[in-house]
């Protein structure tokens, strides 16, 4: 299988989640069935977006999403009778938000801006909670059908401080007691006035969306082909967060796998001359000496080590 080059290719296990939701939902038993397959995250700094303008219109949720440090904004219609929302019109419903902000965005008429969108029915049972990248997050991956009025991609874009796996343990166990994640959090200032840090920092949870192998046209018809073994999961995710540490460098991992892609439990022993990672999801990563753009770009690894190539 010597001239086989291997890749895999992550998707969102969820949307970005800050720390202060991650820390309310920790236990939560729907959060630990959606991250069951992820055992790859990245913790990153954003500025937090919010919900303001809220309205409803004929059964459609008419909002703008908003950066609040930079006020860079998208206008957005969700109806809200659809499979992913309300499934059904025999159900009743009734808005409830939640907000901590007020923007005075340079005039006298404070507009409230708005963390999060509980959709509830009549009896008050939560039937849905978007936070603003769960709309984004849903609307990119398409499990949402919404419209949304203007460009997107400055608001999907992370300052990454960590990478890490969570291969043994239960990724929400991992990242609960994690002694970086509280480093993070003691260390790291808020980019927006007034707004917490906790608030700001995420984690992205990534999981192997689809993994695909590429071999010359006469391996194909030879044994090779036919005995072909996708590496264990594991072992991909180990090498993975060792390349993306590797060429991201965050300030907050302090191993960084100066011998990469040397390692006793990544890919380096599958005999593959090459193999590479991507992201499925239109993120951008944004490092010390560059950034990665999901969709576009691809960590490639030699027996050199690891670089990024855009397509």
């Amino acid at each position: 299988m010597s001239k086989i080059q291997f890749h895999c290719d992550f998707k969102l296990a969820l949307s970005p989640l800050s720390l202060e939701h991650f820390i309310y939902s920790k236990n939560d038993s729907e959060l630990h069935r959606i991250l069951k397959g992820s055992s790859l995250y990245i913790v990153c700094k954003r500025p937090i977006l919010l919900f303001q303008k809220i309205k409803i219109k004929q059964d459609i949720l008419v909002f703008e999403i908003i950066n609040f440090k930079t006020n860079e904004k998208v206008d957005v219609e969700l109806p809200l009778y659809q499979k992913e929302v309300i499934i059904s019109r025999n159900i009743d419903y009734k808005i409830d938000l939640e907000s901590d902000f007020i923007n005075h965005n340079g005039s006298d008429s404070a507009i409230t801006l708005f963390e999060s969108i509980f959709i509830k029915d009549k009896k008050d049972n939560l039937i849905k909670w978007y936070t603003p990248d769960a709309i984004l997050e849903q609307k990119f991956s398409k499990k949402l059908s919404c419209e949304i009025k203007g460009d997107y991609s400055e608001l999907l874009e992370f300052e990454v401080l960590y990478v890490g796996e969570a291969v043994i343990q239960d990724i929400w166990k991992r990242i609960s007691k994690h002694e970086n994640i509280q480093r993070i959090l003691a260390l790291e200032e808020a980019a927006t006035l007034g707004v917490k840090p906790s608030k700001e920092i995420h984690v992205l949870f990534f999981e192997i969306h689809k993994t695909s192998d590429v071999r010359s046209v006469s391996l194909q018809h030879s044994k090779d082909f036919e005995s072909r073994v996708i590496p264990n999961d594991n072992y991909i995710y180990y090498d993975a967060e060792k390349a993306f540490i590797n060429v991201l460098l965050p300030k907050y991992n302090q191993r960084t796998y100066k011998k990469y892609p040397q390692s006793t439990n990544g890919l380096f022993n599958e005999d593959y001359p090459r193999w590479s990672f991507s992201i499925d999801a239109p993120i951008k990563l944004l490092y010390k000496d560059g950034e990665i753009n999901g969709d576009k770009d691809i960590i490639y690894v030699d027996k050199k080590g690891a670089y990024i190539l855009s397509s």
